[in-house]
């Protein structure tokens, strides 16, 4: 249960009541095609295990040459996020700043961790997120998988409309005991 402090600076528990409803709107969205695909809102889903997804990234890294592991990571990342927003904004028909806040809320009743935003500010194309309780911190020969949250925060940011493609992203990321800290803002204008 995450803890905040009242106007008294009493310390108080915040219900996870919006997870759990999150969640129970996520489920209650899922559905069957004829072909026997799972979909959540038009969009085909794959479920699978933690450790199923865990050993590929094990296995990606360990017969990739240097930098191809990154590089999958980073473009499948960028790709997932991107096209993830875009489609959010046009299924729910929200603002681009929904969209971004959409992607990270169900990320986080997905497994893959709790994504708390720290700072957002989509007309600077600022976004500052820390991810908790990570379903993808190394542990033993299984690698971290948060390079794929590195470069998927700037597909978060690439996908606000106000964000021109002339505009170079930079992206940090640290890693902290259960999950990592992520930031992305703008470098300059590129010249393209």
């Amino acid at each position: 249960m995450k803890r905040t402090k009242t106007r008294d600076n009493f310390e108080v528990a915040v219900e996870q009541d919006k997870q759990a409803m999150a969640f129970e709107e996520i489920r209650s969205s899922l559905e069957i095609n004829g072909a026997g695909r799972l979909l959540l809102n038009g969009q085909e889903m794959v479920l699978l295990p933690r450790h199923f997804f865990r050993y590929i990234l094990r296995e990606v890294k360990g017969r990739s040459q240097a930098g191809a592991f990154e590089d999958i990571f980073h473009n499948a990342g960028f790709d997932g996020a991107f096209t993830f927003c875009t489609r959010y904004r046009e299924i729910h028909k929200c603002s681009p700043q929904e969209a971004v806040e959409g992607y990270l809320a169900e990320m986080s009743v997905r497994g893959w961790g709790a994504f708390d935003i720290e700072l957002f500010i989509p007309d600077d194309g600022i976004l500052h997120v820390l991810l908790t309780g990570s379903a993808l911190i190394p542990d033993g020969d299984l690698p971290s998988g948060h390079l794929i949250w590195k470069e998927a925060m700037v597909g978060a940011v690439r996908s606000l409309p106000n964000i021109s493609e002339r505009t170079a992203l930079t992206a940090t990321m640290e890693e902290t005991a259960d999950g990592c800290k992520i930031t992305v803002r703008p470098e300059q204008e590129a010249t393209i």
